[in-house]
């Protein structure tokens, strides 16, 4: 109980990120290299540029990666052989940034709720992940959103201006 209670007020005072020009390409590499070593997933990354530079908190971005990349992990609970794909892509307006996996997908029921603090379809957790992640992404002048379908996997997709 107190974890959560500590979770939730880490949440609740999450501070505005702390900017400087940084290359997202290379935070994406260094991110995913944690997680190339799984047994009965794999991950990669499709890019076509070898450097976007953009201002942002490189630490807030690492702990979205890293959420985002943990949650499609937890989604092959039962599959045999899961497949992360991590798409980045630079635009006039701002850079894209999609996580695709093909795990188990979110339920119809629990689309609307899926960003909401404390909710989750997992047995373990807090539900502050994916709220998390929505309100980083938020303070940097992004948007995230996501489309999965149940059974076959989702993609969340997050865009951050360039600033």
């Amino acid at each position: 109980m107190a974890r959560i209670a500590n979770e939730f007020s880490n949440f609740a005072r999450i501070p505005l990120p702390l900017k400087e020009k940084q290359d997202l390409v290379g935070i994406i590499k260094n991110t995913i290299v944690v997680y190339e070593e799984g047994d009965d997933y794999s991950i990669e990354l499709k890019t076509e540029e070898s450097n976007i530079s953009i201002l942002l908190d490189k630490a807030q971005i690492i702990q979205v990666l890293n959420n985002l990349i943990k949650n499609a992990i937890q989604s092959f609970y039962d599959k045999k052989s899961g497949k992360i794909i991590i798409c980045c892509t630079e635009e006039k307006s701002g850079v894209i940034v999609s996580v695709i996996d093909n795990g188990a997908g979110i339920g119809e029921a629990d689309r609307e709720k899926i960003f909401i603090p404390h909710f989750t379809t997992k047995s373990t957790g807090s539900g502050i992940g994916l709220s998390l992640v929505k309100q980083i992404i938020e303070n940097h002048g992004g948007e995230i959103w996501f489309n999965s379908k149940e059974g076959e996997g989702s993609e969340f997709i997050f865009k951050l201006p360039k600033n």
